[in-house]
């Protein structure tokens, strides 16, 4: 179902002309993407199109309140589909702390987690309307790290004309026991 859903329009995360090459290969998590379970350092460095690079904390990519050292990840398969895809709940607990957990609807696609519309807002005028969010696509790295990209897409409509932007960054964590 979902790769019918999908289908043309995710791929599995693979570097593409602005992927920092310097962070190895890009490796797939296994069924129902449970090798992405571990803890992360929760400050890491983010790498835009304009092959800037800036520091960036895991919990702000997610979208949840946290200044602590690490993130752990961890995976609840709700459902897959005969394609072996899965829903997916993605629990991310700072600092071990279970009593803060946090839980993020997701998709297994290809031994690949897609996070989509992280961070979603709306607006609208008399003159049309915008929306905006993040789509987080996470895998690991060789060395452990935990990989990702971001789209941020902007999408509007201005009196009758369509308007599409999105910007790409790459994402890296290392593994908290590195």
């Amino acid at each position: 179902m979902m790769t019918a859903i999908f289908s043309g329009c995710i791929a599995p995360l693979a570097p593409d002309p602005f992927y920092p090459r310097e962070w190895g290969e890009i490796t797939r998590l296994g069924d129902q993407c449970k090798l992405i379970e571990g803890s992360y350092v929760n400050d890491g460095e983010w790498r835009g199109e304009d092959n800037q690079t800036k520091n960036v904390s895991l919990s702000s990519i997610l979208f949840i309140p946290s200044n602590s050292k690490k993130i752990s990840l961890f995976t609840n398969t709700r459902r897959t589909d005969s394609h072996g895809d899965s829903f997916i709940n993605l629990k991310v607990v700072p600092d071990n702390n279970q009593t803060s957990d946090y839980n993020i609807e997701c998709f297994c696609i290809d031994q690949n987690i897609i996070c989509p519309g992280l961070n979603q807002s709306y607006g609208f005028a008399p003159v049309g309307f915008a929306s905006g969010g993040n789509n987080v696509y996470f895998s690991i790295g060789k060395d452990n790290a935990l990989l990702g990209r971001v789209d941020d897409v902007r999408l509007g409509l201005i009196f009758v004309v369509p308007i599409h932007i999105t910007k790409k960054a790459w994402v890296r964590f290392k593994h908290a026991d590195q």
